[in-house]
């Protein structure tokens, strides 16, 4: 898979075996499509999560896979909408970098 500037730094499958997240130093992450076997990916198909201002350190995907958390450089951890990757919420104010994040429930947006 191509289409990042920079290493890998996290992988997630989303439910249903069709499309994975990327989270890159570059400072973006990505949605995409899983190529069949033998199949070439179609990086024009990926949903490009960009936000932060430095190199993301990890990502997690909520339990429902509806919600991708990512963790950055930039102290900040953001949170994503799986489906379309817009951008839900900007968790501020770290001392420092963001260097992991987890979900172990679902998770709900819509309150602060």
């Amino acid at each position: 898979l191509k289409g990042h500037a920079g290493p890998v730094t996290g992988v997630a499958f989303l439910p249903g075996g069709g499309r994975l997240a990327t989270a890159s130093a570059d400072g973006s992450a990505r949605i995409r499509p899983i190529p069949a076997p033998g199949e070439a990916a179609d990086d024009a198909a990926a949903i490009v999560l960009s936000g932060h201002t430095g190199p993301i350190h990890a990502l997690a995907l909520s339990l429902d896979g509806n919600w991708l958390a990512t963790a950055g450089e930039d102290r900040t951890a953001r949170l994503w909408h799986a489906v379309d990757g817009k951008l839900a919420r900007v968790l501020e104010g770290h001392g420092g970098p963001v260097l992991a994040v987890a979900a172990g429930v679902a998770i709900d947006a819509s309150e602060p």
